[in-house]
């Protein structure tokens, strides 16, 4: 009778890629457990400033935007010198995303940390300053409630699902994913 979706912009996906009226839809946004005890500490403040990226790496999911955050880094680095970009993640896209950054000379600020279990991403997230993902086609996006979880501020598009999870200049900022300028300046400003 009645159809879940995580967000307006997937009910509207699947109501158009399926032929069914819009009334059809209901919204049940995802969540995430919360933790089992108080988070640990936050190492972030003490060390480089950590941006981080979650997401697959294949071919596909290009539409998450590591390569635009890559594009963003040398204005990030003229303004904040001593940032760090980690991508947590593994797939066909990684030696192209490793090249790109050595061709933007950012190679050094930032580390492919591959597939991770569990506990280590725990003390990636630990160590995080922001969470970044300037998506173009998220149908949710949890891993923006799995970064706040962790007390990490993010930022997401606003071409996707992303924006009804990340109110803007409240829990986030939301940028045009397209434009690595308003990337780079949300990320400084976060």
């Amino acid at each position: 009778d009645e159809v879940a979706a995580v967000s307006r912009v997937t009910a509207g996906r699947m109501a158009a890629g399926y032929r069914l009226p819009p009334s059809r839809f209901r919204l049940l946004p995802n969540a995430v457990d919360p933790p089992a005890a108080a988070p640990l500490p936050r190492d972030g403040a003490g060390g480089p400033p950590r941006l981080l990226t979650v997401a697959r790496l294949s071919k596909k999911d290009r539409y998450k935007g590591c390569d635009r955050v890559l594009r963003a880094l040398p204005r990030v680095l003229a303004e904040v010198p001593e940032a760090r970009y980690d991508i947590v993640g593994d797939g066909p896209l990684r030696p192209e995303l490793e090249r790109l950054a050595e061709q933007l000379g950012v190679r050094s600020a930032v580390r492919f940390l591959g597939y991770v279990d569990d506990d280590q991403l725990e003390e990636i997230y630990r160590q995080a300053r922001l969470m970044v993902l300037p998506s173009t086609g998220e149908g949710f996006g949890i891993v923006y409630l799995e970064a706040w979880k962790h007390g990490l501020p993010v930022v997401a598009g606003n071409r996707d699902a992303s924006c009804e999870v990340v109110a803007d200049g409240k829990t986030g900022l939301c940028v045009d994913p397209e434009s690595v300028d308003q990337i780079g300046r949300a990320i400084v400003r976060l």
